[in-house]
């Protein structure tokens, strides 16, 4: 877990997930914020360019009415009917007024109202209004400012008229040259007219209109006449901002009038967009992750891909000791260590080398000048067969310690060169010294690296047989295991605690802890030499090596 953790995989592909991450939200976040407020604006401003369009008919529409009206109030016919002349003829009034009825289909009547009473119109239902009844009407009482009321001659009956007989009428007040009032002239024109312009052009883009009077009387709404408790609501939009919680208001007086015009907008539009739109920056966030993840991960492993060969190959140079390959297409900085690291084994390998030199080099000296003694004192004693054998045996004890300069030999030819060494060592030693040796065949054939056994072998010799009183026994055997395997040097000396006190274990440099040195430089800390220290007599030298 702790490997995996500290995984250069694992800090590359974390470093570049972050920073991938804070990239797509940072994006998405700008994207979707800049794209709600483009939205919002773009929104506003269609709201804003369609309730101007609508603002804009209706003035130039009741602008042209009021020139109408203006052009009827300013006939000589109309003048004579309000001052009450008696040349004024009602044939001549209908023939002025039926022309302006056929060119504007939706004025519906056009009335005269005297200020007695008196009433010429189109309008049958008008006629039969009284003086009195008449100048008590709220639309009769509102003409006298000139300004357009909701007429509500036909609408006593919300439940049973239909808005095709509903009237917005626009009114004129006539008076004398000294500002006397006289009467006043009523446009009726159709609501019906109003509600699928505006319709038509608004409702579909989901934009409501109100239209509200100088008294904030509704004039027209989709769904006119409304509560108490809708109308209150929609007096609230004449006073709030062009945002307003999830609406979009927009305000604008109508010229030619006293009226104002609103267009509300719902938002639930926008936040369907919005919603729609957040999905979609989620998603694609989603599959760059993905897409950068995948690209991540083999960039990931082309980077680390020649450090892991490089280390594992590193990892079995202890026992490979061979140099470091890579592919030729890796990265130049993973060449240049490589380069470096083999330059190093280089000098390794000439150390090592060095070190097996100087090794031989303090055997040969310090074994040859003693079995040259030996030999010598044999020939004085003229023993010629011994001299001979002992000199075969020197002879093949270095010919098994050069092996032709492989580092590397097999457990059965360290054996042989151990049978010679010990052999060489009787004939100095004579029934002083026995030896036994218990190899398993099996293992016989397995490489090992060369003179381990020598060295402990001579400490046996020197510190544990030599000083001891009775006969010395060393025993040199095998135990196999699953995955190793031991070889043994048993001795009946003096045994290491004793021998301490007068040696450090050592003959000319060359001893038990050079030997584990070695051992553990080719195979690791797994293995070496070990000393048993529980054995009260003797001494128990064991050599782990792997199989």
């Amino acid at each position: 877990m702790k490997r995996f953790k500290n995984s250069l995989n694992l800090y590359i592909g974390t470093y570049f997930f972050i920073s991938n991450l804070f990239l797509v939200v940072l994006l998405g976040v700008i994207l979707y914020f800049s794209w709600s407020k483009s939205l919002m604006k773009k929104n506003i401003d269609v709201t804003s360019s369609k309730i101007e369009k609508t603002a804009n008919f209706l003035e130039s529409y009741l602008g042209k009415t009021n020139a109408l009206i203006d052009f009827i109030a300013d006939n000589k016919k109309i003048q004579d009917f309000f001052y009450e002349k008696s040349e004024y003829n009602y044939k001549n009034i209908e023939n002025l007024i039926n022309p302006i009825l056929k060119m504007d289909k939706n004025i519906k009547s056009i009335s005269l109202i005297r200020k007695d009473g008196k009433i010429v119109s189109n309008n049958s239902k008008m006629l039969k209004f009284s003086n009195k009844e008449m100048k008590n009407k709220e639309w009769y009482k509102d003409s006298l400012s000139r300004m357009p009321v909701l007429n509500p001659i036909r609408q006593n009956n919300y439940k049973f008229t239909s808005t095709k007989d509903w009237f917005i009428s626009i009114t004129k007040e006539i008076k004398d040259k000294n500002g006397k009032h006289l009467g006043i002239v009523v446009f009726d024109i159709s609501y019906i007219f109003l509600k699928h312009y505006l319709d038509r052009n608004n409702l579909k883009n989901n934009i409501e209109i109100v239209i509200f009077d100088k008294d904030d009387r509704i004039i027209f709404y989709k769904d006119i006449p409304c509560s108490n408790t809708k109308t209150d609501k929609l007096k609230k939009y004449l006073n709030v901002d062009t945002k307003y919680k999830d609406l979009i208001v927009v305000k604008t007086p109508i010229k030619n009038s006293n009226w104002n015009l609103v267009g509300i907008y719902d938002f639930k539009e926008i936040k369907e967009l919005k919603l729609y739109f957040f999905k979609l920056i989620v998603i694609t966030s989603l599959l760059s992750l993905i897409i950068c993840f995948i690209i991540n991960y083999f960039v990931i492993r082309r980077v680390t891909t020649p450090i892991k060969d490089f280390e594992k190959q590193v990892a079995e140079f202890s026992t490979t000791l061979e140099k470091i390959t890579l592919k030729d297409n890796s990265f130049k900085e993973i060449l240049n260590l490589k380069n470096c690291f083999n330059k190093m084994i280089d000098k390794i390998n000439y150390l090592r080398e060095y070190e097996i030199k100087s090794l031989y080099s303090q055997i040969n000296p310090h074994f040859l000048y003693n079995t040259l003694d030996t030999i010598i004192w044999m020939a004085e004693f003229k023993d010629t067969e011994k001299v001979i054998s002992i000199t075969k045996s020197l002879a093949n004890f270095f010919r098994l310690t050069l092996s032709e300069g492989r580092e590397m030999i097999t457990l059965s030819e360290e054996i042989e060169h151990i049978k010679e060494y010990l052999y060489i060592q009787k004939q100095r030693y004579e029934d002083k010294l026995e030896y036994f040796f218990e190899i398993d065949e099996n293992l016989k054939n397995i490489l090992i690296p060369k003179l381990i056994l020598q060295p402990l072998v001579e400490n046996s010799i020197y510190h544990g047989i030599k000083n001891s009183e009775k006969n010395g026994l060393i025993t040199i055997k095998t135990i196999e295991y699953d995955n190793s395997f031991e070889i043994l040097i048993i001795d009946n000396g003096i045994g290491f605690e004793k021998s301490k006190n007068n040696s450090h274990m050592k003959i000319g440099g060359i001893g038990i802890k050079n030997v584990d040195k070695r051992i553990k430089f080719f195979y690791g800390e797994s293995y070496g030499v070990v000393i048993d220290e529980n054995i009260e007599n003797g001494a128990v030298v064991k050599i782990v090596l792997p199989l």
